[in-house]
């Protein structure tokens, strides 16, 4: 497959982000959390975070199984 065509490059560029989403996961969640210490955002605000945090991780393992990557 040609590396130049834009469903490639988007698909490598999706893997790159599912990487490092599944690596500082933890750390995401703890900076998450710190804020809501903080009070830098509401308890509302994380669960929209984490939220979408885990719609993303869903759609990098369904992204997974349709380029097989």
């Amino acid at each position: 497959m040609a590396i130049r065509t834009g469903i490639v490059v988007l698909t490598l560029l999706i893997k790159h982000i599912c990487r490092l989403l599944s690596v500082f996961r933890p750390s995401i969640d703890s900076v998450i959390a710190a804020a809501v210490s903080g009070s830098v955002i509401t308890s509302a605000q994380s669960t929209t975070l984490h939220t979408w945090l885990d719609g993303a991780q869903s759609a990098c393992d369904i992204i997974r199984l349709v380029s097989g990557y």
